[in-house]
C-alpha cells in the first residue's frame, strides 16, 4: 500500500510538471485567449492543428477544413443543405466546445 501511495504521489507531481510545461509553451498563443471559451490549452491545440502562417486563403476554406461548412444536397429545383461529416474532426470538436461555452455564457459568438 505504501509503494502504491508513493507511485501515486510521483504521478501527481509529474502531472503538475507537465501541465506547467504545456502552459508555458501555450503562452505564445495567449492572444487567442481573448476569445470567450478559449483557454491556453485550447489555443495551443488550435495552433497545433492549424499550423503557422496563413494556410487558408479565406474563411470558407477554413470552415470546409474544419467540417463546419454545410454541403449542398440539392436535387432538381429543391435547394437544401446537409451537415458536413468530413473535415478535421479534432478541430471540429474544439470549435464545438468553444461554441457551447459561448452559448452558455451568452457572449456574442
Amino acid at each position: 500500500m505504501r509503494r502504491l501511495a508513493q507511485r501515486l504521489q510521483l504521478l501527481a507531481e509529474q502531472s503538475r510538471e507537465l501541465a506547467t510545461q504545456i502552459r508555458a509553451q501555450a503562452a505564445r498563443y495567449a492572444s487567442l485567449t481573448a476569445i470567450c471559451g478559449v483557454d491556453l490549452l485550447t489555443a495551443a491545440a488550435l495552433a497545433g492543428i492549424l499550423g503557422p502562417g496563413r494556410r487558408f486563403a479565406n474563411d470558407a476554406q477554413l470552415a470546409a477544413y474544419a467540417g463546419v461548412a454545410p454541403l449542398e444536397a440539392s436535387s432538381a429545383e429543391r435547394v437544401r443543405h446537409r451537415l458536413n461529416r468530413g473535415g478535421n474532426r479534432q478541430l471540429n470538436a474544439i470549435l464545438y466546445r468553444i461554441a457551447l461555452t459561448q452559448a452558455r455564457r451568452a457572449a456574442p459568438g
